[in-house]
């Protein structure tokens, strides 16, 4: 079972998490709530999010 990390940016002004296994599927899902968030925005958290469901599952069509 692959392990999920929680990556978090502003995203239009509200500080916004994202679960997902990759960083540039977290950054590809942060660019469509806004394109202006850039990698060096994006930071990974110490949260868990268990009730959130990782990127990759939720959005396959963005993930690589």
């Amino acid at each position: 079972m692959k392990k999920a990390k929680v990556y978090a940016a502003f995203a239009n002004g509200t500080w916004t998490e994202i679960k997902a296994y990759k960083k540039e599927n977290a950054i590809r899902r942060f660019q469509q709530l806004d394109p202006t968030v850039s990698v060096r925005g994006v930071t990974v958290t110490t949260s868990t999010n268990s009730h959130q469901a990782p990127v990759e599952e939720l959005y396959p069509e963005i993930c690589q």
